[in-house]
Order: C-alpha cells, then structure tokens, then sequence
C-alpha cells in the first residue's frame, strides 16, 4: 500500500443529539466510484446518495450500521460494514483502488468496508481527483475526521472499534451537497474499481446529521458514549 498524502484532520471527541436522520439501504454492489457519473460499470449499483439537510447545525454525520456483505459470494464469509481485515487463509486484506471520475483512490486496511464521499453540485467528466487518503497508516478507530469534497473515507460501522466503542463522526466539508455511500472494490481489492458482480448483502445504514462535537456526558451517557445500538 502506497503512502498517499494524508490531508484529514483528526478533531476528536463524540456528537450531541441528532438533528436529522435518515435511513437508507446499501447493496454490496454499490460502487462508490459512481458518485460524480451516475454510472456504476458492469455488474455494480450505483452509490447511494443522500442529499445534506440544508440550514445551519447540520455540520457533521454519524452513522448506525448493520447487515452483512461479502465480496466473494459462496466462498469468502460474510462481514459486517467494517469489511475483511484478515482473509481465510488468514493473511492481511488491504484495499488500494486508484482514483476514478473524479474521486481520490481508496487505501484502506480491509475488504469491502462501507466508504463514503461528500459531493459538490459539479458532477460528470472533468473534476479532478483530490489527494488520496491512506487509512493503512491513518486507521480506522479515529473519532472525528474532516474528508475533502471528493475524496473517498472509511466509515465502516461507525465506531472507533470494530461493533464498539465511540460512535464516529464525519465533518460536512463547505460546499458539499450529497453524501454518497458504497464500496470500493477491485481485482483482489486492487487496481480499477470493478468485480462487483459476485458481492452479495446489503447493509441498513442509518445516517444522522448533528450540529456539533460535544462531551459525550452531555448527552446523559456518563461520559461513554458506548455502541449498544441495535446490537
């Protein structure tokens, strides 16, 4: 895995209430690198998109997760939103798919983790792919990041461990319209986005816009704002 520039900022701590939610569905066909085009290639969805409330307070996004996918249907298990760390063979699993319509390339240390990207109304041919961020060397348990208009992040399920711990929170960066959601997938997690046509699955993703970072004790939770939810 290559040493992309990394330019998220960690922010830290957890969410206050929620100020809008919405829920949608996620096949382990959507691909992620359809966002800018509409067109997912052969064997893939679409990325599913969800418009950002307008109005102030709705800064950042959290996430409740569940479902399961795989990438490899009949052979590889099923895995929840935070993908394959190790395969089973037990060998580590990376994803390193190189940037696409627009979007940076995806450095993640699993397979067929749920990924996002915050677009801008500029869609089609023509936008140019922004740095790519390298979560091999960032990780994953981090609570708050800020990701660029554009560029493909980790999002897994929503928590800073994999089913527990802090709940995540994802910065709207200015000038976003949409967050999309997918997967990156590849040949063996590598190269061109494609081999969508043996996923299978789907993951129920609920998405919270909230207004701003906060203690967790200011939501009543003495101070650990634990994941329970749904689990």
């Amino acid at each position: 895995m290559s040493n992309a520039h990394t330019v998220i900022a960690i922010l830290g701590t957890a969410a206050t209430v929620a100020s809008a939610q919405i829920n949608v569905v996620v096949p382990a066909t959507a691909n992620i690198f359809s966002a800018t085009t509409g067109n997912p290639g052969p064997n893939a969805t679409a990325a599913v998109e969800i418009a950002i409330p307008s109005g102030p307070g709705n800064q950042f996004v959290a996430v409740d997760v569940t479902g399961l996918v795989t990438a490899l249907e009949g052979i590889l298990p099923f895995t929840n939103a935070d993908g394959m760390f190790i395969n089973p063979a037990g060998q580590a699993v990376d994803t390193n798919i190189v940037p696409s319509n627009g979007l940076s390339g995806t450095f993640l240390p699993a397979g067929l983790s749920l990924v996002g990207t915050f677009l801008g109304p500029q869609r089609g041919p023509g936008l140019i792919s922004p740095s790519s961020v390298d979560f091999g060397v960032l990780g994953v348990d981090f609570v708050t990041i800020s990701p660029e208009i554009q560029q493909t992040f980790f999002i897994g399920d929503g928590l800073t461990g994999n089913g527990t711990g802090l709940v995540q929170l994802f910065a709207v960066p200015e000038g976003a319209t949409s967050l999309f959601l997918g997967f990156a997938d590849g040949s063996f997690f590598d190269g061109p986005a494609g081999a969508f046509g043996d996923n299978a699955g789907q993951l129920d993703v609920d998405v919270s816009f909230v207004p701003t970072p906060a203690s967790a004790a200011l939501l009543g939770l003495g101070g650990v704002f634990a994941a329970s939810r749904r689990r």
